[in-house]
């Protein structure tokens, strides 16, 4: 009796697992039968995708997988499997994409070109996978693979899923580890703190310091505390606030507003003094011009003056001698002395 009610519940809860599931794919996405159909290949587990799984691109679901199979197993069926050829060991995915969903989509060669790329991702709790169509950075994965064979519809590369970069994180990490010495490490770090135990110990060089900068630091200390740090940051805090006060008072801002007036001022007499210096010089090559000629003038007249200066101090000359003469006749004859003969 009790083993049938266990049969039961059983039953039931494989049932109710079931819608959930059929409710979670059909929630996740409807059925695309039409569009524009694409593969790409996978060299790492695809546990969790299966056929009729969601295509999505930023959480939009575009379309809908068709096919997964084994590299070997669509493009080499009739010829024994190559485990020295690791793309025969890749799975092949065949999905296709809804137009309509999307808008007018461009040339595979430039949405690669441009970074498009398929990746395995979860669907959260359920651990169901769908493929995610993203742009990456194409430059940090690489130009994508060459394959031996035709693809039969347009390719679009992958990425490793997100667990899978994780996975080869961890192990490489792993790796590094393993190939460390670490017994090693740990020996020469015990050696290296036993030699230091040792050199403190024996009274050498490290003790002596260590025992040196004991009254040093206490000597620090009391410094520290006598200098009373506190009183001088808030002095330091109440003097920023006085220079901020004066900056910010009407007399400041009115000594400003002042200098910025003269140095417009100043600015203004500048951009006109060039035209009074040209002034200057006209006016000074103007007086010089005046100047020569006033000379050529004067030179005659100075000539002139001079003569009849010269005339007029040799007839002061002829008045002082024989002033009746000079006014009614000739100057007067010479005197002959007589001769003593």
């Amino acid at each position: 009796m009790r083993s049938g009610l266990y049969l039961r519940v059983g039953l039931l809860l494989v049932l109710a697992v079931g819608a959930i599931v059929g409710l979670l794919l059909w929630l996740g996405g409807s059925q695309v039968d039409q569009g524009v159909v694409y593969e790409t290949y996978f060299p790492e587990s695809v546990q969790g995708l299966d056929v009729g799984a969601a295509v999505k691109f930023r959480g939009v679901t575009v379309g809908q997988v068709q096919n997964i199979r084994l590299a070997s197993a669509v493009y080499t069926p009739e010829t024994t499997m190559n485990f020295e050829n690791p793309a025969l060991r890749d799975v092949v995915v065949t999905f296709v994409v809804d137009p309509t969903r999307i808008g007018r989509l461009p040339s595979t060669k430039e949405a690669v070109a441009a970074g498009l790329r398929t990746r395995i991702a979860s669907a959260g709790l359920t651990g169901l996978a769908y493929i995610e169509l993203d742009f990456v950075k194409a430059s940090y994965y690489g130009p994508p693979p060459v394959y031996d064979w035709v693809p039969h519809h347009p390719v679009i590369p992958s990425i490793p899923s997100t667990f899978a970069q994780v996975q080869n994180a961890g192990t490489n990490l792993l790796a590094k580890l393993n190939a460390c010495d670490l017994a090693g490490l740990q020996n020469r770090l015990f050696a290296l703190l036993d030699e230091m135990h040792a050199t403190l110990q024996s009274g050498g060089a490290a003790r002596q310091a260590m025992a040196n900068a004991a009254p040093l630091l206490a000597d620090l200390d009391a410094a520290v505390k006598q200098a009373d740090l506190p009183a001088v940051a808030r002095s330091l805090r109440q003097a920023a606030a006085g220079v901020d006060a004066l900056a910010q008072g009407p007399q400041t801002k009115q000594s400003l507003a002042a200098a910025q007036d003269a140095m417009r001022k100043l600015g203004a007499a500048s951009a006109r003094l060039p035209a009074l210096v040209a002034s200057l010089e006209n006016l000074v090559a103007h007086l010089d011009r005046s100047q020569a000629d006033l000379a050529a003038s004067l030179a005659p007249v100075l000539r002139d003056a001079q003569a009849a200066a010269t005339n007029l101090r040799d007839l002061s000359d002829t008045l002082a001698r024989y002033p009746a003469g000079a006014l009614l006749a000739g100057p007067p004859p010479i005197r002959q002395e007589p001769s003593n003969k």
